[in-house]
């Protein structure tokens, strides 16, 4: 669950800080440049950070001077140790039980009803579809793939009723072709449907719509999915056009405006069907593209540079919520007692190292600060070790022992129950296991 907020709330943070991005150098960059930043924040809400943890530690240990914590508490907290297989619950890790359940339970439904609109509207429109062929469509069809450099297979049909084309499958690409259209209009309709199965945006949807389901919580996601869309679209349009000239773009436009009109002229709605990529969209959208085509103007190379440096700064910033993520640890057999007993509450985890209730603790004072273990290896607890961040704990159980010395000669040991990471030499002290005081210092 922890994994699943952050995911969240550092693809949010992301997000928001594209729109203050766009806001502000609108003017220096283009739609594809839009629709790829985007991407990157749609990857961000699917892709956990946690990896660059020890990334960043391994870039600590060479530019600072790392030192090793000791930390007060435990390592063992909501059931995020394994020992042996097993796992230890506690009330805390039930209710985060039942919140997972409830996000998964919301999730799956989502996913199954998009699964079950998307099957069920290919299906039906396949049966009452037939393939389009012709002089026409043929030398379309070479042209483009020519231009496109696309050798994949992919099917155009037509289907009865349809004003507007689209493409479905990511897999198996079919374009479902609008039944009228002007003369001259099917080239530039097939090559923005075939700009989308060049450019895998049907893959890129169905992980938009997969982050959809996975966080139906946030509506922030949901909000992305038209963001995207809309720069999915202008980018296609963008890329049709490239190297055309002023009569090629009027065409165009005047291809939306056709579109637009069908929609208009619709009785019932066309119901958009999930992982589609559309010609048409929502009337004010279509719009809004016609407005785009009309209006652009080329970037300048510096303004797009500078552009992406400044997106780039933000992706590397938002990468730093990889330091949040929860350490996974690993809990050896021999501390499975300790792990036990930390959750429990109880105190004398370690009888055989130490007699009853720690009353006569046995071990030996080699150094000021030491660490020992479950099979009584000594080991000093150094003021500076290689590095802090790992992405597994490898904890193993023992003591931690300190030994002071006071200014009438004598000494005060004190034992602690602790834990141990192997991997960044990290120390968690626990509770106070047991005290001696000398009046003459034997150590």
């Amino acid at each position: 669950m922890k994994y699943l907020i952050l995911m969240t709330a550092a693809g949010s943070i992301l997000l928001m800080g594209y729109l203050c991005w766009n806001k502000v150098l609108r003017g220096f960059m283009t739609h594809g440049m839009r629709y790829r930043a985007l991407v990157f924040v749609l990857l961000v809400y699917v892709i956990p950070l946690g990896w660059l943890k020890g990334f960043y530690g391994y870039v600590a240990r060479w530019l600072f001077e790392v030192r090793v914590p000791v930390v007060s508490g435990h390592p063992v907290t909501i059931a995020e140790i394994a020992a042996e297989g097993q796992a230890y619950t506690t009330p805390d890790y039930r209710w985060q039980l039942l919140i997972v359940g409830v996000w998964l339970v919301g999730a799956l439904a989502l996913l199954v009803r998009k699964l079950k609109s998307y099957f069920y509207n290919k299906r039906h429109l396949l049966s009452i579809a037939r393939i389009c062929e012709g002089p026409e469509m043929d030398e379309a069809m070479m042209r483009l793939r020519k231009e496109l450099h696309h050798r994949g297979r992919f099917k155009v049909v037509v289907a009865p009723g349809l004003n507007t084309s689209f493409t479905l499958g990511a897999v198996r690409p079919v374009i479902f072709l609008q039944e009228d259209y002007s003369e001259g209009q099917l080239y530039y309709i097939l090559k923005h449907e075939m700009i989308h199965i060049v450019r895998r945006d049907l893959a890129l949807k169905q992980i938009m719509e997969f982050a959809c389901c996975l966080h139906w919580f946030n509506p922030l996601v949901r909000w992305l999915n038209d963001l995207l869309d809309d720069a999915c679209e202008a980018s296609c349009d963008e890329r049709v056009l490239k190297g055309s000239t002023e009569d090629e773009f009027r065409a165009y436009a005047w291809l939306l405006v056709d579109n637009l009109k069908r929609l208009e002229m619709e009785t019932v709605p066309r119901r958009k069907i999930p992982f589609q990529s559309s010609l048409a969209d929502a009337y004010d959208k279509t719009k809004e593209r016609v407005n785009l085509i009309m209006d652009a103007k080329a970037v300048k190379g510096w303004k797009k540079g500078l552009a992406a440096g400044v997106f780039a700064v933000l992706v590397i910033a938002n990468s730093l919520t990889a330091l949040a993520y929860p350490d996974v640890y690993h809990v050896r057999g021999g501390s499975k007692e300790m792990a036990e007993d930390t959750v429990e509450g109880n105190a004398f985890w370690a009888g055989e190292l130490v007699g009853d209730g720690y009353s006569e603790p046995g071990f030996a004072v080699l150094y000021e600060d030491q660490f020992i273990d479950m099979d009584g290896n000594i080991s000093p607890v150094n003021a500076y070790g290689t590095y802090v961040f790992c992405l597994k704990h490898d904890i193993v159980s023992g003591y931690y022992q300190t030994h002071r010395k006071d200014d009438t000669g004598g000494c005060t040991v004190k034992i602690y129950e602790s834990t141990k990471c192997l991997i960044c030499n990290t120390i968690w002290v626990g509770d106070l296991a047991a005290t001696q005081i000398y009046a003459k210092c034997p150590h």
